[in-house]
């Protein structure tokens, strides 16, 4: 605010974090209080700190560089200005790409996987929730957490069976605090997780119930015991206790102040897109890296929040994308072959296809369904990877030099996507080839594509 008038800050990623970090500290509402009481600092704060040029610096001296600054010319970088909402509203990323890792949860190795990615310039870790196949999530973030200062946390991703909702706030809110503000939820119908318990994903609609409980949980609102799915025969009401005084509605009681955590849902088939439309902070496209097939579902998605009242050009957009940077394609293709084709089966689960495809991308899908082992789930070798052709892997996924790589993630940039989830080799896989890839990528690409 100046002069009466309210001003539009555009604020880096890093920035960001600083003030999410700040927020989490308190402060009777001030970003950066006073150490004696949390109130305004003084004005003469700037200048009583600072060696031997204190004299020859003032707030003005600062607006002033900043004007010289701005006023020199620059490569112009596609961004939208963000203001910072310190109420609980979704804290608002910055418009700069932003590039997640993936790894699964591992507890004695999660700290160091962080520290890693954080070192290579990686803004996110995702972690995989896979009860059967992998570690618990949660504790392998707040590992991360203590280890990083700015990484970005996320599941990758919870699905709305194996936890109640309360139960996924509950824990999303501990590494949000732990963290200082830097959990995300990512969450999906459910995959592997529910097939090791014999079940196919999630319903429709309890999934979209699902969701819309969790946001209001993590918001601070309050969610109507009847609209709580308990069965009767798991549990009955609290009536039944004869209680001198019971809970008469469903809320985190000790969520606090802070910014609140986003949750952002994966999507692949239009019903799923338009749900994720509805009640996402981001919708997160499981849908490789064409540019035709993006293009879909971020149209879908736009259509749908258009029909439910919501303002289709607040939707933030990410997308999954399996990338191997190799200067042999057929080396890259077979490094990629196994992650890719756990994804593309995403597009065919049922059957049906989701997203465009042309004939021979169709047979693909088809062949890849008929085939897949959920034994052999992501797994190099798994008979599912020879439904893969090799110009199949080329389109669906990203497999070439560090040129190559950057044109094609350029293509979902011009598209509206800023952020990207790097299915692929990673810096700790145990084959050299993939490690060179990962390191490539980290490198060559990613620096490029940041501008």
């Amino acid at each position: 605010m100046k002069a009466g008038k309210a001003h539009r800050v555009p604020l880096s990623r890093q920035a960001l974090e600083v003030l999410q970090r700040a927020q989490a500290r308190g402060g009777r509402g001030y970003v950066f209080p006073a150490p004696n009481g949390g109130g305004m600092l003084p004005d003469n704060a700037n200048s009583a700190s600072g060696g031997a040029a204190r004299r020859q610096r003032d707030t003005a001296g600062f607006r002033s560089s900043f004007k010289d600054w701005s006023a020199q010319p620059r490569r112009r970088v596609r961004s939208k200005p963000v203001l910072y909402n310190a109420g609980r509203d979704p804290m608002p990323k910055a418009t700069a790409m932003e590039f997640w890792t993936a790894t699964v949860a591992a507890p004695n190795r999660s700290a160091d996987f962080a520290r890693r990615a954080e070192a290579a310039g990686w803004d996110g870790m995702l972690v995989v929730d896979s009860q059967n196949l992998s570690g618990d999530p949660y504790i392998c973030l707040a590992l991360a957490a203590e280890a990083t200062g700015t990484l970005g946390l996320a599941t990758s991703v919870t699905n709305p069976v194996t936890r109640h909702a309360a139960v996924t706030a509950s824990s999303a809110l501990s590494v949000q605090r732990l963290s200082g503000g830097r959990m995300v939820v990512g969450i999906g119908r459910g995959d592997s997780a529910l097939a090791h318990l014999g079940r196919a994903p999630a319903r429709l609609g309890w999934f979209e119930r699902y969701v819309a409980h969790l946001q209001a949980y993590l918001r601070g609102e309050e969610v109507a015991f009847e609209a709580i799915d308990i069965p009767h025969d798991a549990a009955g009401p609290t009536e039944v206790l004869g209680l001198a005084g019971e809970p008469e509605i469903s809320s985190i009681r000790w969520i606090g102040d802070g910014p609140k955590v986003p949750v952002e849902v994966v999507a692949t088939g239009p019903r799923v897109i338009g749900i994720a439309a509805r009640h996402a902070d981001r919708v997160l496209l499981a849908l490789g890296a064409e540019p035709k097939r993006v293009a879909w579902g971020m149209e879908t998605a736009r259509q749908a929040a258009e029909q439910a009242g919501r303002d289709p050009d607040e939707l933030k957009f990410g997308a999954y994308v399996n990338v191997v940077c190799h200067d042999d394609p057929a080396v890259g293709r077979e490094l990629g072959r196994a992650t890719t084709g756990l994804f593309a089966r995403f597009s065919v689960m049922y059957g049906e296809i989701s997203g465009p495809a042309d004939a021979a991308q169709a047979e693909v899908f088809r062949n890849l369904h008929d085939l897949y082992d959920m034994n052999a789930h992501g797994q190099a070798g798994g008979q599912q990877t020879t439904a893969l052709t090799e110009e199949f892997i080329d389109g669906y996924a990203v497999v070439g030099d560090p040129d190559h790589c950057v044109s094609r993630l350029q293509d979902l940039v011009d598209l509206g996507v800023d952020k990207f989830l790097v299915m692929g080799p990673n810096f700790a896989a145990p084959s050299p080839d993939a490690r060179a890839a990962a390191a490539r990528f980290a490198e060559e690409v990613l620096p490029r594509l940041r501008g």
